[in-house]
């Protein structure tokens, strides 16, 4: 029984919880630590909210460390014996010393195929690339941001996802798989493959603004790429009247009559079905919409309560 893998996992999302949960459940593995990011300040009521991935570890029974400042743990995982870390989404730049305390590899599980998409926003920035596979790099972590070598990728389309769908089905893939991978890499049945710097991109930050839709300058394709990228944080907005205006559900018409650039940015019709606005090269319906401080409303409540305001 003590051939078990002991994996120091440290993860913080939703994304990483379900990677957690199946070396929990894999009876090959042994999870003694977790680390995950401090609990965070609710926006409404000032309770702190942990991770899900901390969430997870105490209904687990799994010793949960949760440091401010990495350093707090160093004793204790320098001084502990175990095979790998396994790091998915932890949020942290991890130290020196972190690195090399595992007896076999630390490893990161990147949510892109690597080298492009290196960096914090992997998902996002593959999907506003307009690429057609998306995917997960199991690689091992260097001081260089994901510019380790690579153990294992796995790919799939994205087709229409957004960036929810996207994360949800890449860490399945990584939850099926990474036993399997860490075993390879312990048995020296696998060997890494550096990464190609010629091919290399970097995500860029996201911001809340990033999520601004120019309806002047953005094409139709750039609209329906940002609202994908931005499902769930930051989410797509766009100025009107001075107002930022949320959107939560967006078309786009196939017909182009008569629609000319010059006139791009005008809102020209609202309807029971939506709000039309006129691109730089088509037009966009938007379905659901939230001004700011109000609830999400659709088509018939936008038509309703919104038809004198976007005259």
């Amino acid at each position: 029984m003590e051939n078990k893998l002991k994996i120091v996992f440290a993860g913080s999302p939703k994304s990483s919880s379900t990677i957690l949960q199946s070396l929990i459940d894999n009876s090959k593995v042994k999870v003694p630590y977790v680390i995950s990011q401090e609990p965070k300040r609710a926006k409404r009521g000032n309770k702190l909210i942990p991770t899900e991935v901390a969430i997870m570890a105490t209904e687990n029974g799994i010793d949960l460390l949760e440091p401010g400042s990495l350093n707090e743990i160093k004793k204790l995982i320098t001084g502990f014996d175990f095979d790998f870390l396994l790091v998915a989404a932890y949020g942290k730049i991890l130290p020196d010393w972190m690195l090399d305390a595992p007896v076999y590899e630390p490893i990161n599980v990147h949510y892109s195929v690597l080298p492009k998409h290196r960096g914090a926003s992997p998902i996002q920035s593959t999907i506003l690339a307009g690429d057609t596979m998306a995917g997960i790099s199991i690689m091992k972590m260097t001081k260089g941001l994901d510019e380790g070598p690579i153990y294992r990728k796995f790919k799939i389309g994205i087709n229409e996802s957004d960036k929810e769908e996207l994360e949800d089905k890449l860490s399945v893939i990584a939850a099926n798989n990474i036993t399997s991978v860490l075993s390879e890499i312990k048995n020296k049945n696998i060997k890494p493959i550096a990464q190609n710097e010629d091919d290399a991109s970097y995500c860029k930050k996201i911001k809340k603004e990033s999520g601004l839709i120019d309806l002047q300058k953005d094409d139709s394709e750039k609209i329906l790429l940002k609202f994908r990228a931005y499902k769930g944080w930051p989410g797509v907005f766009f100025r009107y009247k001075n107002v930022d205006i949320k959107i939560h559900g967006l078309k786009l018409l196939d017909s182009t009559d008569g629609i000319h650039m010059e006139n791009s940015g005008s809102i020209f019709k609202v309807t029971k079905d939506g709000l039309y606005i006129k691109t730089i090269d088509s037009t966009i319906v938007i379905t659901h919409l939230q001004m700011p401080g109000k609830k999400v409303i659709n088509t018939s409540d936008i038509y309703n309560a919104y038809s004198n305001y976007f005259e």
